[in-house]
């Protein structure tokens, strides 16, 4: 008796086992993020990756700000694969580095997503990557127009660059200078031209050497808003009207939309860091699942003067 009810028991026991729900293999990912900086756009751009992040199911981000220190970066890469991360986010400190940390993560098998600032060989990525950002030729297209409409195609311009080893910041300025050279903006002339590598308190101090040079501006392009509001800060202190310059910038930042509110900075280009960082989160967990991804996707520009700035103060 106690045997046969032994085996009774052993019964029950398999079948209850046998009619339990199946429980998946954990689908949880983890994305090693690697930023330039700290900058504006930057923290604009993290903020977006990880409130993507957020939304997503079982999904870690581990992000490395690397300070504009590229080893410090290839080193953060290095130390993804190792612990062979499910895929990596870039934006790079020196698009020169592009092609190794294209090889790295190729040869690891980890899909890679570029954002913003373009490796050299952009157009050439590997299977199972690719690179998210705006347009730089149409930002730095959309605020040259508008500031030779502002001046009527007449005047002097000092253009302030972003970092010299940037792609965005070449592209910005190529496209500002090939605008400048139109019929419509012939009698405008680039007089100054010169790196405040993207920083705000560089471009204060750009601005001070303009300031004490021969040349009269009637224009600033700068490649983005931090250069911008460094032009116009050095510009307040030393009592300069507003309305005598044009100031233009790139990236719409919250201090940028503060600053035309103001009456202080007259352009500026939403190139939507946010959107930047959402979509390359969606990129690198569509690679994760083996979908197909292009090797470029753009995310639209809009050029912000006052007349359309409160549908963009929020």
């Amino acid at each position: 008796m106690f045997k046969d009810f032994a085996v009774l028991k052993r019964l029950i026991i398999a079948l209850s086992i046998s009619i339990l729900p199946f429980s998946a293999p954990s689908s949880a990912a983890t994305i090693g993020v690697t930023l330039a900086n700290s900058d504006t756009f930057l923290k604009l751009l993290r903020r977006g990756l990880e409130e993507e992040a957020a939304n997503a199911e079982d999904l870690t981000l581990q992000i490395e700000v690397s300070n504009k220190d590229s080893s410090h970066q290839m080193e953060a890469v290095e130390g993804f694969i190792e612990q062979e991360v499910d895929a990596i986010i870039a934006v790079l400190v020196d698009s020169d580095e592009g092609s190794k940390v294209s090889s790295l993560a190729e040869e690891a098998g980890i899909p890679l997503v570029y954002v913003n600032n373009s490796p050299i060989n952009a157009k050439e990525l590997p299977d199972g990557q690719t690179f998210v950002s705006a347009d730089d030729e149409t930002g730095g297209k959309l605020q040259a127009e508008e500031v030779c409409r502002l001046l009527k195609g007449r005047g002097n311009v000092g253009l302030m660059m972003g970092e010299l080893t940037s792609p965005a910041a070449r592209r910005r300025s190529d496209a500002v200078a090939a605008v400048l050279k139109t019929d419509a903006c012939r009698d405008m002339k680039i007089v100054e031209r010169q790196s405040a590598n993207g920083a705000r308190d560089q471009g204060t101090s750009v601005m001070g050497e303009w300031l004490d040079g021969d040349e009269k501006l009637d224009a600033v392009i700068a490649n983005n808003d931090d250069m911008a509001l460094g032009a116009v800060r050095i510009m307040t202190l030393r009592g300069i009207a507003m309305d005598d310059v044009v100031i233009a910038g790139i990236d719409a930042t919250p201090a940028a939309l503060n600053s035309m509110k103001a009456g202080e900075l007259d352009v500026t280009v939403h190139q939507n860091a946010e959107g930047q960082g959402a979509a390359a989160v969606k990129a690198a967990m569509d690679l994760i699942a083996g979908s197909d991804v292009p090797p470029r996707i753009d995310i639209d520009s809009e050029l912000i003067t006052p007349t359309n700035l409160d549908a963009h103060m929020n």
